[in-house]
C-alpha cells in the first residue's frame, strides 16, 4: 500500500496522471485491428516459408549432391571427349572450383578420393579429363 501511495504521489509531483497512460477506446480498437493485421500478415509469410522449404527438400531431395556424383567413378565413366558443359554438368556436378587457362575453362572436383578436373576448350567442350584416383579406395 506505501508502493502505491508513493507511486501516485511521485506522479502527481512529475506532473504524471494515470489517465493519460490508459488508451481511450478508439486507440484500443485500433491496436486490436493492428495487431490482428500483424498476425495474418505472419501467418502468411510462415505458409509461404513452409511452402519454400518443402520445395527447397522435394528438389535436394531429387537432385544427388556434386560430392556424390564427382565421387563415383561411374559418373567419371561417363565423360566423353567433345562433350558440352551442360552434360559434364549433369555427370559430376557442380565443380569445387572453375579456373580459366589460357583460352580453356578448367572445372576442379575434389572429392574424398582425391581431385580430378575436366577441361574446356574455347568453346565449353570437353577436351581434357583427369579422374580421382579410385584406385587408392579399392575402386
Amino acid at each position: 500500500m506505501k508502493k502505491l501511495l508513493s507511486a501516485l504521489l511521485l506522479s502527481g509531483i512529475m506532473g504524471l496522471s494515470w489517465a493519460e497512460d490508459v488508451p481511450t477506446r478508439a486507440e484500443f480498437t485500433a491496436l486490436e485491428q493492428r495487431v490482428s493485421h500483424l498476425e495474418q500478415a505472419l501467418h502468411q509469410q510462415s505458409n509461404e516459408v513452409q511452402a519454400s522449404a518443402a520445395s527447397i527438400q522435394k528438389i535436394s531431395a531429387a537432385v544427388p549432391t556434386t560430392l556424390a556424383l564427382a565421387n563415383n567413378p561411374d559418373q567419371w565413366a561417363l565423360l566423353k571427349s567433345g562433350m558440352p558443359e551442360s552434360e559434364v554438368l549433369k555427370a559430376l556436378g557442380t565443380p569445387s572450383r572453375r579456373m580459366p587457362m589460357n583460352n580453356q575453362m578448367m572445372w576442379y572436383y575434389a572429392t574424398p578420393n582425391g581431385n580430378g578436373s575436366v577441361i574446356f576448350n574455347h568453346t565449353g567442350l570437353l577436351i581434357g579429363i583427369q579422374k580421382p584416383p579410385f584406385h587408392s579406395m579399392g575402386w
